[in-house]
């Protein structure tokens, strides 16, 4: 596989990953479409509001606005998890940070850590295509949190709950249009 079938952004190691997931299935024949970081749902606004406090806190000199970040961010965490519509199923379990890879037969996640570089650190789902029952379009990126947030349904009921931040968002919405199109029934032809 050549780096010219991924999206350009693909970052080496990613995509080695993904390579190597891929032999290991004895999947050799898929093609990887695209790879794209994404954080749980919520995730990018809460580390806007708790940079935005230490930038305060800092900016003060005092531990007080530090201590408010913290807060910020904790109360916001619990509005985002209260404002989710969950009516859709259960949460499919992800990371805060992740990174999602596309393949001709799959969309694999993975864990995202390490300090100060972020790398993959564990494959969380493989789930094959055939398994994705429904895909909601991520909206553009809005307002000052600027993230697109998505939803992926699969075949157990559960929803995978993510978002793409604004860095990343133009490549993380192109995957979801390819989802799309792999994972869509065929349309019956008309008259």
């Amino acid at each position: 596989m050549s780096r010219d079938d991924a999206e350009s952004t693909v970052k080496p190691s990613y995509e080695a990953h993904v390579r190597k997931h891929l032999a290991l299935t004895r999947a050799e024949d898929e093609r990887v479409l695209a790879v794209v970081g994404a954080y749980r749902a919520g995730k990018v606004q809460q580390i806007m509001t708790r940079t935005a406090g230490d930038v305060l806190g800092g900016a003060t000199g005092n531990l007080g606005g530090l201590i408010t970040s913290a807060s910020m961010a904790k109360t916001l965490s619990k509005q985002r998890d209260a404002a989710l519509d969950r009516t859709a199923g259960p949460d499919l379990p992800v990371g805060e940070r992740n990174f999602l890879a596309l393949t001709t037969g799959r969309l694999l996640v993975y864990k995202l850590g390490g300090f100060p570089t972020a790398r993959p650190t564990k494959l969380l789902h493989d789930i094959p295509l055939a398994r994705i029952e429904w895909v909601t379009t991520p909206a553009p990126p809005t307002g000052l949190i600027k993230a697109s947030r998505f939803d992926i349904g699969v075949d157990s009921g559960e929803v995978a709950r993510l978002e793409f931040p604004r860095a990343v968002a133009r490549q993380g919405v192109e995957l979801i249009r390819k989802l799309i199109d792999l994972v869509a029934p065929p349309q019956g032809g008309g008259s």
